[in-house]
Order: structure tokens, then sequence, then C-alpha cells
């Protein structure tokens, strides 16, 4: 108990922040967060990891897990992909009245994912599924220069499919196999057939 207590005093004063002019970004399936984080944050989230985040306009006693992930071109933002699933997400929704904002969020972390070990390895295979894919963006956005990195994603939302592919997340030295397993038709992805991403209209 004393070292549970001392572990939740220590994230709370130092591993914990106040961003107030974070970005909400809404979309059909869920929301993007991005956030611009102090550089004690950045320099220990390198590989990605998660987060526990708090929307004090939402509830200020619920505090809820997320993985993180670098954006592309701004090594200090850290961006997280919130899936509309469960009453508090959609409560978020609610809130944000389906519009872009800006809205002040706590966050406490970084801490590390499983991903972080791919490190140890040159040739690297990925696997995810649906929201699950935030973790291995991670990894790809540290890693793509100096690994060889092949991702294997079954998602079912092509909004979520279509997001990450448009905004460059995947890497473009090894391969991105993707198995879209939803219903609805896939428009508008012509421009990848001849790419390293190959969509795969069926289940892994």
């Amino acid at each position: 108990l004393v070292w549970y207590i001392l572990d939740a005093l220590y994230c709370y004063f130092f591993m914990t922040e106040l961003i107030e002019t974070t970005k909400f970004h809404t979309l059909p399936s869920g929301v993007q967060i991005s956030m611009v984080v102090s550089q004690r944050f950045a320099s220990w989230s390198e590989s990605g990891g998660y987060g526990y985040i708090c929307l004090p306009w939402v509830d200020r006693t619920q505090w809820h897990a997320f993985s993180m992930f670098e954006h592309p071109d701004d090594p200090i933002e850290r961006q997280i992909f919130m899936q509309n699933n469960g009453d508090w997400t959609k409560n978020v929704l609610n809130r944000l009245m389906q519009r872009n904002t800006h809205r002040p969020i706590w966050i406490q972390g970084p801490f590390p994912s499983p991903y972080n070990n791919a490190i140890q390895y040159d040739n690297e295979i990925l696997v995810a599924a649906g929201i699950g894919i935030t973790p291995a963006l991670a990894v790809i956005r540290s890693q793509k220069e100096n690994r060889r990195i092949n991702l294997i994603w079954a998602v079912r939302d092509p909004e979520m499919l279509h997001f990450f592919l448009e905004h460059a997340y995947l890497s473009h030295s090894g391969w991105n196999l993707i198995f879209y397993t939803g219903k609805r038709p896939l428009v508008g992805l012509d421009e990848w057939e001849s790419t390293n991403i190959c969509i795969i209209k069926a289940r892994p």
C-alpha cells in the first residue's frame, strides 16, 4: 500500500501536466486529439507509449488510458485517436457537438508500451486491429529511418482507414498489409494501388 501511494504521488506531482490548447478534430468514427507536450514528456515518449487523460469539461474525476503517437512533422506534438465506443467517449463527442475546437486536457505519463521492445530487432512485423494501430504508428514514426517495418492491420472502419492513409502515418520502406473487414464499400483508394500499401478486402 505504501509503494502504491508513493507511486501515485510521484505520477501526480512529476508526470502530470495541463495542456490548455489541445486541438480536437471530430471524425465520423471518433476524435483526433493533438497536443503540444512539454520537453520532459517528449523526451520520455520518443517511441510513443500511453498516457492517462482527463477532460475536466466532461468529468474531473475520470482518467482514461490511450496510446499516443508522434505527429509526422512535429516531434513535440502527440496525437491520440479516440474511437466512438462506450458511454464516456460518446459523451465527449456530444460535448464537442461534432465540431473542431480547442479544449483543455490533463495528461499523465508517458508510460512505456509493449511495442517499445521492437527496437531490439532489425526486421519488425507489427500486428494490429482497429484502433490498436496507434501504438504501432509510434514505432513506425520513431524507427522507420533505420529499421525495416512491416505492418499487418485489420480494420473495419473506412473513415479510420482513410484518415491514417491520407495523413501519411504509415511507413514507406516495408510492406503494409491492410485487411479491410467492414461492410461499407471503400472508395477513393486507387492512388495506393502501386505503392507498398496492399489493401485486401477480406479477413486475414
